[in-house]
């Protein structure tokens, strides 16, 4: 069952959770995916995409009275396989954000963050699922001290999910 997917999104641009300046349009900036996937058997994939974002703020310290234009770039590679029994995910992202910062000279800096995270998940009855989680993320490559990672176990039936 061999089969490749390529999927294409182009997003017109929109307002940043209220915190943009609303006196701009919605669609100064443009965001768009592109993502191919391989598809070897039911139940399996792997996939690789990669993300352009673009946005508008008032809120990264680099001017007083005008709205900045953020571009954002992002990589994700993600596999995945599932039986009736057995579901396994794996992702992997890494993204930058052009020129977020200001460093110690006062000129613009990127801020560059990577994770990944691991889910396995075993079905004990039809309606019954329990998954355990890792993950792990660097919200600034350049900061090692911001550095997160967790661990979960989830239960769950078809409607409803218990943290345990």
């Amino acid at each position: 069952m061999d089969t490749v997917q390529l999927d294409v999104a182009y997003y017109n641009g929109y307002h940043n959770a209220g915190l943009a300046n609303v006196d701009l349009p919605p669609d100064l900036e443009k965001s768009w995916m592109v993502r191919l996937a391989l598809l070897p058997s039911e139940g399996s994939e792997i996939a690789i995409a990669y993300m352009n974002e673009g946005w508008q703020e008032d809120i990264n310290n680099f001017t007083d009275t005008s709205t900045e234009q953020q571009n954002a770039t992002l990589w994700v590679v993600n596999a995945a396989l599932g039986t009736d029994t057995v579901e396994f995910t794996a992702d992997w992202a890494t993204g930058t954000i052009i020129d977020y910062s200001v460093n110690k000279r006062g000129r613009p800096d990127d801020v560059t963050a990577m994770g990944w995270q691991a889910t396995l998940g075993v079905w004990l009855t039809d309606s019954v699922e329990v998954l355990g989680r890792y993950e792990y993320i660097d919200p600034d490559t350049s900061n090692s001290k911001r550095d997160v990672d967790g661990a979960g176990i989830i239960a769950a039936d078809k409607t409803n999910k218990y943290d345990a």
